[in-house]
């Protein structure tokens, strides 16, 4: 599936209602496609979502996301 690039960097600007940054979304969504285009774009893996302050990483492993936790983030 080809992923739209103008898509992609609005998600890596706007913050969800939710408080979880879009990479976040990424991730517990399982979206492997879509974290690394925002990645390669720029977004930071050390970003913390402001409700649980958790990583990316924290998020894969909390929703059992293997796929996206074996990307190494």
């Amino acid at each position: 599936m080809k992923t739209d690039r103008y898509f992609i960097s609005t998600l890596i600007s706007y913050i969800a209602q939710k408080k979880y940054a879009n990479i976040h979304e990424a991730v517990n969504a399982g979206d492997v496609v879509a974290l690394e285009t925002m990645v390669k774009a720029g977004a930071s893996i050390n970003e913390v979502n402001e409700r649980d302050k958790f990583t990316p990483l924290h998020c894969a492993c909390n929703v059992g996301a293997l796929e996206v936790s074996a990307l190494k983030l």
